[in-house]
Parts: C-alpha cells; sequence; structure tokens
C-alpha cells in the first residue's frame, strides 16, 4: 500500500492512495510468469504428473465407463453432487485420446489464472506490489499448492474460482463493466457447479450483495447474473421434480452425521444399544471402504429403474457407488442408527467438533491421498520440511514414538491474525469518513468477500464434516494469502509511520 508521511511539529498524518501497478505491475507479472514457468518445469522434471486415480475410485465421481458411454442420462440422474465436475470429466474422458495430457494443461492453465488473480487482488488492495509479486509467487510455487494443481479433484478449481470471482469482484465495483460482472458470477456457477456445499442459497447472497453495492446500475449486474443464476436454479429444480428434494447431497449428510456419532460414541454404549436391540451393527463397518457386500444385510436393494447410474450398486472399477437408489436407502438406514446413539449419548458432535478444529489446522497435505500418490513421494522432502515449520519443529527434532499429530502451531496464530485483521481494516473502511468512492466500495467489499468465503467453508466443513477438513481449508488458502498481504503491508506502513514520528520527534530509530 502507498503512503504519504507529512511531517508536522507532534503529528503525522499517513494518507492512502490507490495502487499504482504500471510500470511496476508490468515488471511483477513477468517475474510472476517467469517463476510459475520455471516451477513447472522443476516440479515435472521431479516427477509431479497429474493424479486421474481419483476417476475410477472416489465417491463423488460416476463411473468412468458411464461417463464415457452413457454421460447425459448419467448427468441428468446424477442425485448427489452438481454435474460441473462430473460433465468435465466425461467430456475430456470422452473426446481425448490421452485424457492425463489435458488434464495436465487444463490444470496447468488454472495455476497461471490463480497466480494472476492472486496477485492483482493484492495489489488492488493497496498491498505493495513487491509484497504481493513475492506471496503470490511463493503460494502459487510452493509443493502444495503443485500437488493439489496436479491432483484430479474439484478442490483446485475451487481454489481457482473463489480467487478469480475476488478479482472480478473489485474491478466490477471500480468501472462497473458487464464483462467483469459476468466473469464475478461465472467464477460463481464453477464453485457451485462442482461442489455441493457451495449450493444456491450461498450463490444467491453474494450475487445480492453485488448487486445491492452497484445499485445504481442494477441492470447491468441482473444481466450479467442471468445466465449463470438459471443455470443453477435448473440443477436445483431438476432435481426437486425428479428425486422430490432440492438439496444435493443427502447421502453425505446422512453418512457424514452418522461417522462424527461414530467416531466419538463409547464402545460400551453401541454394544449396550445393539444388545437391546435399538440399533443395528452398521456402524461397525469402517468408514469409507468398499463394502457393498457388507450392506446386503441391512438393506435389500431396490427394484432396478433402468438408469444405469441409480442401479448399479458398484462401479465397473470396484469401488463403490454413492450414487446409485440403493447407497441412499443405506445412508437412511446409518442415519436412523446414529439418531438412536447421538440421543442416548449427549453431546457426540460438539465432542467431533472440537476434534475437526485440530484437523482444520493441519499442513493442506497431511491428508489422503498425499500419503501415496507418486508426486507426494517425489516431493517428501519439501513437504516434511513445511510440515515442520508448521508445527514449529524447524529446529527440533519430532518425537518418532508420539502416536499424536502435532499441533499446527504457526496456523493457530497465523489464521485467526489474518481473519481479525482483515475485519478491522473492513470495518476501519466502512467507519472512516469521506466521500464512498468506487475504490473504497471495492475494497471494503472484497475484503468481506474474503471474510465470508473463509467463515462458510470453515463452518459447514468443521460442523457436518466428519474429516480432511485441512484439505477443505486448501480450497480458501489464496483468500487466506491476500489477507495476510493486507496484515503484512498495514504492519509496514504503521512501522514506516513510527519511524518518521520518531525522526520528527528528534529521537533516534533503530528501524531502518
Amino acid at each position: 500500500m502507498h503512503s504519504e508521511i507529512r511531517e508536522g511539529p507532534s503529528i503525522q498524518r499517513i494518507r492512502f492512495s490507490p495502487p499504482r501497478t504500471g510500470g511496476d505491475g508490468k515488471l511483477c507479472s513477468i517475474l510472476l510468469a517467469l517463476v510459475f514457468a520455471v516451477s513447472r518445469v522443476i516440479y515435472f522434471a521431479l516427477g509431479v504428473r497429474p493424479d486421474t486415480i481419483p476417476i475410477g475410485t472416489y465417491l463423488q465421481y460416476i463411473d468412468p465407463a458411464l461417463l464415457r458411454e452413457h454421460l447425459w442420462q448419467s448427468l441428468f440422474y446424477l442425485r448427489e453432487q452438481p454435474p460441473g465436475f462430473n460433465l468435465y470429466l466425461g467430456l475430456v474422458l470422452k473426446t481425448a485420446t490421452h485424457p492425463e495430457a489435458v488434464f495436465f494443461i487444463v490444470h496447468l492453465l488454472m495455476g497461471l489464472a490463480l497466480a494472476f488473480s492472486l496477485m492483482a487482488v493484492m495489489m488492488r488492495l493497496g498491498v505493495a506490489n513487491w509484497l504481493a509479486f513475492l506471496l503470490a509467487a511463493l503460494f502459487t510455487s510452493s509443493p502444495i499448492t503443485v500437488l493439489y494443481e496436479n491432483w484430479v479433484f474439484y478442490e483446485y478449481p475451487v481454489m481457482v474460482s473463489l480467487t478469480v470471482a475476488a478479482w472480478a469482484m473489485g474491478r466490477y465495483i471500480r468501472a462497473v463493466k458487464f464483462r467483469d460482472a459476468l466473469f464475478f458470477f461465472v467464477s460463481l456457477t464453477v464453485v457451485a457447479s462442482v461442489r455441493g456445499v457451495y449450493h444456491l442459497s450461498w450463490f444467491l447472497l453474494l450475487a445480492s450483495l453485488l448487486i445491492w453495492v452497484t445499485r445504481n446500475h442494477w441492470k447491468r449486474g441482473l444481466w450479467a447474473a442471468a445466465v449463470p443464476t438459471l443455470l443453477i436454479v435448473a440443477f436445483y429444480a431438476k432435481n426437486y421434480v425428479v428425486f422430490g428434494d432440492m438439496i444435493p447431497g443427502q447421502v453425505y449428510k446422512k453418512m457424514n452425521y452418522a461417522f462424527m456419532v461414530q467416531q466419538q460414541a463409547p464402545p460400551e454404549a453401541l454394544e449396550r444399544l445393539k444388545r437391546e436391540g435399538r440399533i443395528s451393527r452398521i456402524l461397525e463397518i469402517p468408514e469409507f471402504e468398499t463394502k457393498t457386500c457388507l450392506y446386503a444385510e441391512f438393506v435389500r436393494q431396490p427394484a432396478p429403474t433402468g438408469i444405469l447410474l441409480l442401479d448399479m450398486p458398484q462401479k465397473t472399477t470396484g469401488a463403490d457407488n454413492w450414487n446409485s437408489a440403493w447407497t441412499s436407502k443405506v445412508a437412511d438406514f446409518y442415519y436412523r442408527d446414529a439418531q438412536v446413539v447421538a440421543r442416548e449419548c449427549p453431546g457426540l458432535l460438539w465432542k467431533q467438533v472440537r476434534a475437526n478444529l485440530r484437523t482444520y489446522l493441519l499442513p493442506a497435505t497431511d491428508v489422503y491421498p498425499f500419503d501415496q500418490t507418486q508426486s507426494a513421494n517425489s516431493l517428501r522432502p519439501f513437504l516434511s520440511w513445511y510440515e515442520r515449520i508448521t508445527a514449529g519443529e524447524l529446529f527440533v527434532d519430532p518425537d518418532p514414538d508420539s502416536d499424536t499429530e502435532p499441533i499446527a502451531w504457526l496456523n493457530v496464530f497465523l489464521f485467526p491474525a489474518c481473519l481479525a485483521g482483515g475485519l478491522v481494516l473492513a470495518v476501519r473502511g466502512f467507519l472512516r469518513s469521506g466521500d464512498w468512492t468506487g475504490e473504497r466500495h471495492a475494497r471494503c467489499a472484497t475484503i468481506l468477500f474474503l471474510l465470508f468465503n473463509i467463515a462458510y467453508d470453515s463452518a459447514v466443513t468443521i460442523l457436518f464434516s466428519p474429516g480432511d477438513h485441512n484439505r477443505y481449508r486448501e480450497e480458501v488458502a489464496p483468500l487466506y494469502v491476500i489477507l495476510l498481504g493486507l496484515l503484512v503491508n498495514a504492519s509496514w506502513v504503521r512501522l514506516r509511520a513510527w519511524r518518521g514520528t520518531l525522526e520528527a520527534s528528534g529521537r533516534p530509530s533503530s528501524v531502518s
């Protein structure tokens, strides 16, 4: 953030001005492109490759055979997930001779979009150009980001789209150009179409806020939002007509609830409830394993519908098909037993939420599948170094005999500091006297966009998911980086002001 210091006999005034991103900005863009290119060449030489194994095994994905042969029918009857990422997978599998090469190129382009939008957002918020470049370069070339970039999963598209949305939002509020509003709404649509927790209410809230902030040009905002909104509403309306409920992810919601109860329930309580005949043994089945054969004891398969996606209990790869009608009934069975246990043992969910908070703070690669992929193994020395920094163990050897996860002390202090600093800057922007210029509107609205999405992602996943919270956190990691840039920049400006005050008063300063 640029500042102008005016010295007086007893007071200094710091006037913040919009960032100047002319020649310096172009130089930073060139350097960022070079850092990105060189880092990807190095990572490729180290053996980092796109991880396509999830396509055949992950619960969230349609059977790859159905993606190739029955794509449109399967997308229409897809109930548990928004269709966006499966559509992307299906189009690549149907049309590409070498799908891995296509995934590699597409995700590389997403990485470029992430790098430049991340730096641009920080510069437009007033972060010094050199600091914006440094943070963007470090984040987008870090081994953690590169592993997510090469993981064929929806985390990286969500991460990129949220950052691009923040960039487009600020541009639209400043200049009110239709294309910027369209970029914003398309970015939100990508997020909502690939990640079920960012559902219709999330989209409509952010769309309404942007249109309200730019209400003098509300028609332009509505036109930009029209098609993206219709696409999302069409999916929810289809779900209601075909399945009788609008919200996707009913199976995941019930299974997650059951697993949260299962992980905290005392074994003796489960045994007693089973002896009394109040619950079955279904909660004994380990979570997220291939166990279709085990479900047959508890739930009878429904009559065939003629729709392969709904009738296949297992995929052709051998993995469970969580989009089948049978899995929906299994989830109901899990949910019923879990409710009995939760009523019998109050407080189980809150115990799991407390455990989730600790998981949320872990390094983003301390989660499946990064304990076994080829790319992660090739980068293991770098990841171990990062994890030791996060845990405060850089100069201390960790205890190899310890069974407990180390506490990520760096994240314990860093994340709250970023959130608190962002909130203070937003509140000060609203309370500061003077005219509400487009620049001031854009700055406050963008910071609130960052804070809201971090809070939303964190709350939804910590409260309602039994695990992988550090993976979910990576979706909003670029937003944390932007807040960190604002915090460091504001601290630097204050430090310079303090130095100027000391010099004006004639006292020596050790700050250079």
